[in-house]
């Protein structure tokens, strides 16, 4: 079985290295003097450039910037901090990886959700994958996801491990002994593999969750062959979404003035007469 690291330590690395790619590729810091967050946090945290250019990044994200203090406190105790996607866990990562933790906490509790993250993490969760479109084959796929991600994100009972999927799928009444005989074969596996494929090199997604809004001044977006949208790539507030929902109504609203090729008697704000309401048309994912 590949490697697996608790999503604790995945979540640290992955928006670690985001910061630093976000510094180096904005110009505001070299690839040099970014890694000396990781590397060297005393030159860092002495450093002015690598200061400002956090507080400018904090200022174009809406997130505040790493605490770099406790980046130095976290460095200064020379602590082990884990291994996740391929390498240690810096203590600058590890900084990071608390507030994203505390994020996603926040938000999985406001939806009754609560993330355990000591789970078993690793790459490309294969047979999950396969086990997902198995359980299409007799319509129980979203009983069957549903089963998984409370397993998986509430319990830590790892998608990762062959027993929870074949546990989740007794659950919703499948046969598991099926399903394990399904996944000691290698059928499936290559069109996952394809599926990845298509994922990170036809549309660019190599992280998750990635919406895709669409309104009537938009083609269809990038899963239906067309053009536009408004993504969101990773989780959002309730807030981000509802900006990009009267964003997208904004626009509609333009393309109807007079004028502008649409018909502007076609779409009234919600609670207007004429019934139906501004979204009345719905949103593709």
């Amino acid at each position: 079985m590949p490697r697996t690291w608790k999503w604790r330590s995945g979540l640290s690395v992955y928006v670690g290295d985001a910061i630093f790619q976000q510094l180096t590729a904005s110009g505001l810091l070299s690839a040099d003097e970014a890694m000396l967050l990781r590397t060297n946090t005393p030159a860092a945290l002495g450093d002015p450039k690598v200061a400002k250019a956090l507080q400018i990044l904090a200022q174009h994200s809406g997130h505040p910037p790493p605490d770099l203090n406790a980046v130095l406190e976290a460095h200064a105790n020379g602590g082990d901090f884990g291994w996740a996607r391929g390498r240690p866990v810096s203590a600058f990562d590890h900084v990071c990886g608390e507030t994203a933790t505390r994020s996603l906490g926040s938000l999985g509790e406001g939806a009754g959700i609560r993330f355990r993250f000591d789970v078993d993490f690793g790459w490309h969760p294969v047979e999950s994958q396969r086990a997902l479109a198995w359980a299409g084959r007799f319509g129980r796929q979203e009983e069957y996801v549903d089963v998984l991600a409370r397993m998986h994100f509430e319990e830590a009972d790892s998608v990762n491990h062959r027993a929870t999927l074949t546990a989740a799928a007794a659950e919703v009444g499948l046969d598991a002994a099926a399903l394990g005989a399904f996944l000691d074969t290698a059928e499936g596996e290559r069109e996952v593999w394809e599926s990845y494929r298509d994922t990170t090199g036809k549309h660019g997604i190599h992280s998750i969750p990635y919406f895709v809004f669409n309104g009537e001044t938009t083609s269809g977006g990038p899963f239906r062959g067309g053009s536009g949208g408004h993504t969101v790539n990773g989780s959002a507030s309730v807030g981000e979404f509802r900006a990009i929902f009267d964003r997208i109504l904004r626009e509609g609203w333009r393309a109807d003035a007079p004028g502008a090729g649409g018909g502007a008697a076609r779409r009234r704000p919600a609670g207007s007469s004429g019934g139906g309401g501004g979204l009345r048309k719905g949103f593709l994912l």
